[in-house]
């Protein structure tokens, strides 16, 4: 069974009880006030992958004065990933931010907060995870066998308890593009890429890219840490439009520059597509490119080609602002790029026209 695949979730991801081939793949549990992301007692075969889990907090402990003696609990506590029996594999997944709740009491302790707590006779294997901010990253209470490897971690107060460290794991800085706000992708200089296993690694990331690829570009193609799988792809790519202010009638040039970012790869086919937006109208004959196909059809610019390793290719066309179009107001003009390996992606540009109107209308209508 497939346990909301792909979904965001505001609560917990569980627990389920019983049953087998479980799968928990490319979802997103984000659920502040809860003590459990996903939790899975005695479900064997169960597939936990490319999963973001986040932000697991333990229940407050509590004051009672009819106790004998009078007394506080200690603060439960929370766990991202349970696992309670059965088999299981997690891997490629971020566990970011449990803790434990607050003691009844200020003398009274407080919780912990695990990344992935395993219990009772659990058969577990971890690879190719992300845990951040916790008390204790795994833990594996007997007679639970727990066995991890390629792993990160980073700011948790503990990584292990009751299991050994893996002989290949990370203890760095992950690299996210945003760990405070929950971005995990991967920056260009993270210690994940290509620091993975495939074994038990899934085929694919959380945004459909497929695993593995060659993140760090040095002619081997070796799975990432983590739910993103690093791609340089054309993200080097970029598009202008000169002048940034105009008014109706003027023209617009823009130079759309793609580039393949790899030093190794050839990307074909590659493709481009800009749409035109209906404030402005394209200048006849006015496309050109150093390098592949292109032409203009149904207010569409496109090209397509091949690019070489640490290629480019350079594309150029006019467009007039339409007559009576009023400012102040902007033009956005959306670019897709798409190659056969990552994401097609998007690039885009903003000319204002007539943007002095809306502060100096007098001043803009005359000419001043």
């Amino acid at each position: 069974a497939e346990a909301g695949a792909g979904s965001v979730d505001s609560g917990g991801g569980g627990p389920i009880a019983g049953g087998d081939a479980t799968i928990w793949d490319a979802c997103r549990f984000a659920y502040p006030g809860t003590a459990t992301g996903i939790g899975l007692i005695s479900v064997d075969a169960s597939v936990v992958t490319n999963n973001i889990v986040q932000e697991a907090i333990g229940g407050r402990g509590v004051w009672c004065n009819w106790w004998p003696p009078p007394g506080a609990t200690g603060g439960g506590d929370s766990q991202l990933l349970h696992i309670s029996g059965g088999q299981a594999v997690a891997a490629n997944n971020v566990f970011h931010r449990a803790r434990g709740g607050a003691g009844g009491a200020p003398e009274a302790p407080r919780g912990k907060g695990y990344g992935v707590f395993v219990e009772g006779d659990a058969q577990v294997e971890l690879a190719n995870n992300a845990t951040t901010d916790t008390s204790v990253a795994f833990a594996s209470a007997p007679p639970a066998h727990t066995l991890g490897n390629h792993n990160a971690f980073w700011r948790n107060a503990a990584d292990y308890d009751g299991l050994p460290a893996g002989p290949n794991d990370l203890h760095a800085e992950p690299g996210f593009m945003d760990l405070s706000n929950g971005n995990f992708i991967l920056l260009p200089n993270s210690p994940l890429i290509d620091a993975g296993r495939s074994e038990d690694a899934p085929d694919h990331d959380i945004e459909g890219d497929p695993r593995p690829l060659d993140g760090n570009d040095d002619g081997v193609a070796l799975v990432d840490i983590g739910v993103d799988e690093f791609w340089r792809g054309l993200s080097g790519s970029h598009i202008t439009a000169q002048p940034l202010t105009v008014h109706p009638g003027d023209v617009i040039t823009y130079h759309i520059t793609v580039v393949n970012d790899s030093t190794r790869h050839v990307l074909a086919p590659v493709t481009v597509t800009s749409a035109l937006p209906q404030e402005i109208d394209y200048v006849a004959d006015s496309l050109w490119a150093d390098a592949g196909i292109y032409d203009y059809i149904e207010d569409m610019v496109r090209w397509w080609g091949a690019l070489p390793p640490n290629g480019r290719v350079h594309i150029t066309y006019l467009a007039t602002v339409a007559p009576q179009t009023p400012g102040p107001r902007s033009i956005t003009t959306h670019t897709v790029l798409d190659e056969p390996i990552g994401h097609p992606q998007t690039i885009g540009s903003v000319v204002y026209i007539d943007p002095l109107t809306r502060y100096f209308p007098l001043a803009a209508r005359s000419g001043r």
